[in-house]
């Protein structure tokens, strides 16, 4: 006749491991879902903040070009139209009544004497 306490505890523990493999595997779906989860929102994170880097940069760009690289255009553009005026007016001194004795052409040939001794 079979000894059915030795039965009960077999079934007792053949249902028990049967229980903790079953949970074994719902534990492991459960880390690979978290897993899966937590990478997406790190992702998503990671987007984020490259897509706020962007942004801010091309902000600071927008304002360093407003309030740095155009006003020095404008002002190169000034300087440009002013040094062709003095070079018109230079190229028509021939042209005065006093052109031997002008004191502006010999101050101009005085700076360029200076300029070329300095450099050499």
């Amino acid at each position: 006749m079979p000894d059915w306490t030795v039965i009960a505890t077999d079934v007792i523990a053949a249902l028990t491991a049967g229980g903790w493999l079953l949970s074994r595997r719902k534990r492991k779906q459960e880390r690979e879902s978290h897993d899966a989860e937590m990478a997406k929102a790190k992702a998503d994170l990671t987007a984020a903040l490259r897509d706020s880097e962007t942004k801010y940069t091309r902000e600071a760009l927008e304002i360093y070009t407003q309030q740095v690289v155009e006003p020095i255009r404008q002002q190169c553009e000034r300087n440009t139209i002013t040094i062709a005026r003095f070079q018109a007016a230079i190229d028509m001194a021939p042209n005065c009544r006093i052109y031997p004795d002008c004191v502006i052409l010999r101050k101009l040939r005085s700076q360029d004497q200076d300029d070329n001794n300095a450099a050499g």
